[in-house]
């Protein structure tokens, strides 16, 4: 199974760009499903394969299988978008969890260095704006079409 391939079909069957859940199943897991010894990819957390969802994000998923871990981690990032109107927001929920990025968006918490860099590392610099008192905004600067060319090519590769 191309994992790549797979997750471009999902996402236009979800209708959201391939390159973004490209560059977050490359960022969790590096697109493996499995270890070169043939375990399955876990995070510390309990994560599990190339999107590294939780079980309890997905329940009765059964998340060892690449098409429907694929399957889960794309639906997840489609329903966050929507939720948050953007990508930089949508990404955030997905590292750091709705609750805390509702949160952090009233200003109740403030957000860590590691899910601006998440969303960095994802979207390009720039993408996730954070106020001095920790409130969280999506940048105004959008992801371009350039950007989600290149993953595409990269992909196909």
């Amino acid at each position: 199974m191309n994992y790549k391939l797979a997750i471009i079909a999902a996402s236009i069957d979800r209708g959201i760009d391939p390159a973004i859940p490209l560059a977050v199943a490359t960022r969790e897991s590096g697109v493996q499903q499995f270890r070169p010894d043939g375990s399955i990819v876990v995070g510390k957390a309990g994560e599990i394969g190339i999107f590294q969802v939780k079980p309890s994000s997905a329940p009765g998923v059964d998340l060892r299988d690449p098409q429907a871990n694929i399957n889960a981690g794309v639906s997840m990032l489609a329903s966050l978008h929507r939720q948050f109107r953007g990508w930089p927001l949508a990404l955030a929920a997905y590292n750091w969890g709705e609750h805390n990025v509702r949160q952090a968006m009233a200003g109740i918490k403030t957000v860590p260095a590691s899910v601006t860099s998440y969303v960095t590392a994802v979207l390009g610099p720039g993408q996730l704006s954070v106020s001095p008192a920790g409130r969280l905004s999506p940048a105004a600067i959008v992801v371009g079409v350039i950007f989600g060319a290149g993953i595409f090519l990269i992909a196909l590769r």
